[in-house]
């Protein structure tokens, strides 16, 4: 049941954009609610994923001899606490980095549960590919001389964070579901 509640709780910040739209939407600040809206689903959500995946590593350290390739998303997930004030740049950077530490923290179960979580590894690769697609454009535009419509580089960061992060997002979900029902993880 605890590594139900860990990847749980991992899951939630791949949700963010999905409570940002949400309280946007629902105008919930008068000013800006967008950036309101991204704000607190910041706020609530990234700090909990950290939680969950910090516990899930501390699980992992007794069950797995490849519990610290779930260190990166620790890390990437924290870090994009912290880099909200600091820069876009960083912000997106982090973001991209996200789905490949994902596929990573997947990779971590142990031994005897890796096969099952196969296709989840699978999709975030894919996403992962995606992601460093959408980051080339973006930092390639933003640092050589080629002028990209900058609707094309927000349109492909956008379908990444609505789309791809969730389907992670919606894989850890699922994982927890299965270590739920007992098929992993058994004691």
């Amino acid at each position: 049941m605890a590594y139900f509640g860990a990847l749980l709780c991992t899951s939630a910040c791949y949700f963010s954009i999905w409570m940002a739209g949400t309280i946007a939407l629902a105008k919930a600040h008068p000013q800006e609610p967008v950036l309101y809206g991204i704000t607190t689903a910041l706020a609530v959500l990234y700090p909990l994923s950290v939680f969950g995946s910090l516990y899930f590593v501390g699980l992992n350290q007794k069950k797995s001899d490849k519990w610290f390739l779930g260190l990166p998303l620790l890390f990437v997930i924290f870090t994009l606490i912290l880099s909200l004030d600091v820069s876009e740049k960083l912000f997106v950077l982090l973001l991209v980095l996200a789905a490949p530490a994902s596929a990573l923290f997947i990779l971590s179960m142990p031994e005897e549960q890796r096969g099952s979580a196969k296709k989840y590894v699978t999709v975030a690769k894919v996403v992962s590919i995606y992601a460093v697609i959408s980051g080339f454009i973006y930092f390639m535009d933003t640092f050589s001389l080629i002028d990209l419509p900058r609707d094309l580089v927000n349109n492909m960061l956008l379908i990444y964070a609505a789309l791809g992060l969730p389907s992670i997002g919606i894989c850890l979900v699922l994982l927890a579901r299965q270590t739920k029902k007992g098929r992993f993880f058994s004691y």
